[in-house]
């Protein structure tokens, strides 16, 4: 009678399990079974599958034939349909665009950047010479109240081998021909400030010395009246000098009565020919210092044969004999 009720319990719930979705079986301790959405702790969950209440699945059956075409339905109301116009095609493919947009992206960049460098160099090149002119020396021709004649460095540097060029005291009047005033003797260096006297200074009129001293005292400060006169000859002199870097440098003035107008100054550009002839000395005493080398080579190679060939060679009995004195 248990059994029965048991079997009648197990046959409803199974019917229920079409409405119990996730539900499971669970048999309590008395042997009670329930459906329940989770088993509790004293209850054990039963397998329908081992009970023969669900059948596993069986296997896949044949297809089937296919089956007859239907009949074709009525045809449809007609329907207003518009005219679409052709887009029209532009010269460009619309996939180059991004291309050229990052094209002159690119471009506007390396133009800024090719500006900025430009801008830069130019800022440098300035700084460069603001530098080299604040710390270039810079001598002038000075005459003083006596009969000296003397040379003045107003620069911020050392000046080296400071040379005044040859130039004229007087218009051409005797023939044609001026007189000249010359230094020879240069001044080894000046430093800041300081001045020296120029030495061995002559007067010439075609290479000629005359003895044309009084026309030095022109260059002198005077008091003297006279000497505002109309646009009265003012002799020009070139100076020249280098740094410490041998860069050469020129002053050229005007002077009159102890008046000195800069008229103009600047670095020496030296012409071609001496850079030809720089380039050719320097050649000459690469090439003699091969020379010199090599021989220095022969002489050092000769010596080692010599002592190969004397380390190798087998003194005879005269040569022991010899050595030993007998």
């Amino acid at each position: 009678m248990h059994q029965r009720w048991l079997l009648a319990t197990i046959i409803l719930q199974t019917g229920l399990c079409s409405y119990a979705g996730a539900d499971m079986l669970c048999r309590e301790q008395s042997g009670a079974v329930f459906v329940r959405g989770e088993c509790r702790k004293a209850e054990t969950r039963l397998n329908a599958t081992a009970l023969g209440l669900v059948s596993p699945p069986g296997l896949k059956g044949e297809k089937g034939e296919r089956g007859p075409r239907g009949q074709q339905g009525p045809p449809g109301a007609p329907g207003t349909t518009t005219s679409r116009m052709p887009e029209p095609v532009s010269a460009e493919d619309v996939q180059t665009r991004p291309l050229w947009w990052q094209v002159w992206v690119m471009l506007g960049t390396a133009g800024v950047v090719g500006f900025y460098i430009f801008q830069t160099h130019k800022l440098r090149r300035e700084v460069q010479t603001q530098t080299e002119v604040q710390l270039r020396p810079f001598v002038i021709f000075e005459p003083t109240e006596g009969k000296d004649l003397c040379v003045r460095n107003i620069g911020n540097n050392t000046a080296l081998n400071v040379r005044v060029g040859t130039f004229a005291l007087s218009p051409p009047v005797y023939d044609d021909r001026a007189v000249m005033a010359a230094f020879p003797q240069p001044v080894p260096f000046l430093r800041k400030g300081e001045a020296r006297p120029l030495q061995g200074r002559t007067t010439t009129i075609e290479e000629q010395v005359v003895d044309h001293e009084f026309l030095l005292a022109m260059l002198r400060p005077t008091s003297e009246p006279g000497k505002e006169e109309a646009e009265p000859f003012r002799p020009r002199m070139r100076i020249e000098f280098e740094n410490i870097q041998g860069q050469r440098y020129f002053v050229q003035e005007r002077l009159l009565y102890g008046d000195i107008e800069i008229l103009d100054f600047g670095p020496v550009t030296p012409p071609p020919n001496d850079k030809v002839r720089r380039a050719r000395q320097r050649l000459q005493t690469t090439w003699q210092q091969l020379q010199s080398a090599r021989q220095k080579l022969q002489t050092a190679w000769q010596q080692l044969q010599w002592r190969k060939k004397r380390a190798s060679h087998v003194p005879t009995t005269d040569e022991r004999d010899w050595v030993d004195g007998r």
